[in-house]
């Protein structure tokens, strides 16, 4: 049995499909990208997964269980609410009462923001703001963390500091890992799998492995002959 399960027989929004057939496990501590053009239904089916789209035809099962609670999620925009702290914020929407500031200070340390609790979200960067997304996931102690183009909206340097982040807080706590990008470098550096959609519902076109050893060096030859092979099945399979 896989660590996490995904079954997809259909989901439409009114009459187009778009996700149908689709099939896809991760294993315990794996990352996997989500890749594919636009419309191809990746944010739908991190929407899914999460339990926070009920209209699809669609099981999720995690360690065989289909409950989907261990499973945290990070958003394309922090989507802090401005008028709580950033302690609050980390903690909002947990069962704790009341929330634990021990958990959310020490959760600002691992995500490199130790000492801003106090701090409210329009004194922080992009970088800052979505450093703070990625704590309130990990708040409730996920198995498995789905992200939606989570640094997208930052420059190209955060950008590379928020992937070695996320990829240290995934080797140090365990976790599976659902990322939808549609930046192949991303997906070749984060990924121990990157998988293609087509804008056709269907099965995945792709599943392409990603041998390369952690840690992983930017600009390393090997990856840069992976990222032409993915963009070449990209361009054949999305034409």
């Amino acid at each position: 049995m896989s660590f996490l399960e995904i079954v997809v027989d259909e989901k439409r929004y009114g009459e187009r499909v778009v996700l149908k057939n689709l099939r896809l496990a991760l294993a315990r501590g794996e990352i996997v990208s989500l890749v594919g053009p636009s419309g191809c239904g990746k944010s739908t089916l991190l929407s899914i997964v999460a339990g926070l789209d009920k209209g699809a035809r669609a099981t999720v099962r995690l360690e065989g269980a289909p409950d989907g609670e261990g499973i945290g999620f990070v958003f394309q925009e922090p989507r802090l609410f401005p008028w709580l702290d950033v302690a609050r914020n980390i903690a909002f929407g947990s069962a704790d009462a009341p929330p634990s500031a021990a958990a959310a200070d020490a959760l600002l340390a691992e995500v490199g923001l130790a000492g801003y609790g106090a701090h409210l979200p329009r004194q922080l960067s992009g970088g800052q703001a979505q450093r703070v997304a990625i704590a309130r996931a990990l708040y409730t102690r996920p198995r498995v963390l789905l992200l939606d183009e989570p640094f997208s909206a930052v420059d190209a340097l955060t950008r590379i500091k928020l992937q070695d982040l996320l990829a240290r807080v995934a080797r140090e706590r365990g976790l599976s890992v659902l990322l939808v990008t549609h930046d192949i470098d991303e997906a070749v550096h984060l990924s121990d799998r990157i998988v293609l959609l087509d804008r056709q519902p269907g099965p995945p076109r792709t599943e392409t492995p990603v041998a390369l050893a952690r840690p992983r060096a930017r600009g390393d030859a090997e990856a840069a002959r992976l990222k032409a092979a993915i963009l070449a099945m990209f361009d054949l399979e999305t034409a």
